[in-house]
């Protein structure tokens, strides 16, 4: 009976280990993305939300409104380009180079400005227009308006607007859900998108 109880321990043991290992690196999804993205896509978007969550926000084993927190009053008090200045441009570029193209080509086009000061070409990642991520966006901005507000004026000038997303956070700070996978991709996407036009142009000065 000892042996017996023993090795039903054992397995019991096992098969919640690797439950728990499953759950662990099971990507994110929801009905809204399945709605617009492939499978495939649906993992390059968690890719892109991993890398925001550990290299930007630089959590250390902190829920999502913990880390956010501290990161964005750090934007406010001391600037974006402080929280900037840490990051390597390379390592933007292994995201961008680990997902595949027609996720790519569903959330921006690369396009390039001109720094005023040398006029030297930079890369910039803008918003495609009528892509999957725009369509995304505009699902989830009909029952929440924070999104909304975010989505139209993005279609509207064709750029991520950060000074007035920055606003609009402030203002609705206390509403937004930081739970929301969803809220948690367009958060990384934005930022990931900004930070490395950011990095382009301070590497080219």
């Amino acid at each position: 009976m000892k042996v017996r109880s023993m090795k039903f321990e054992v397995r019991s043991i096992f098969v919640c280990l690797m439950l728990t290992l499953v759950s662990c690196n099971k990507d994110y999804s929801s009905p809204e993305l399945e709605k617009h993205f492939t499978e495939a896509q649906i993992k390059d978007l968690n890719k892109i939300n991993d890398f925001f969550i550990s290299e930007i926000l630089k959590s250390e084993n902190q829920n999502f409104l913990i880390a956010f927190d501290n990161f964005f009053n750090e934007c406010r008090t001391k600037g974006i380009d402080a929280i900037y200045s840490t990051m390597k441009l390379e390592d933007f570029d292994k995201v961008l180079n680990s997902i595949s193209k027609s996720t790519m080509d569903e959330i921006w086009v690369v396009s390039s400005g001109v720094i005023k000061e040398n006029r030297t070409k930079f890369n910039r990642l803008a918003p495609k227009y009528n892509g999957k991520y725009q369509r995304f966006l505009k699902d989830i901005g009909k029952e929440n308006e924070i999104v909304k507000k975010y989505s139209d004026r993005m279609i509207a000038t064709g750029d991520y607007n950060p000074g007035l997303f920055d606003e609009s956070l402030i203002n609705s700070y206390k509403k937004i859900d930081y739970g929301s996978e969803q809220i948690q991709i367009i958060l990384a996407i934005h930022y990931f998108s900004v930070i490395y036009v950011y990095l382009n142009i301070e590497n080219r000065l």
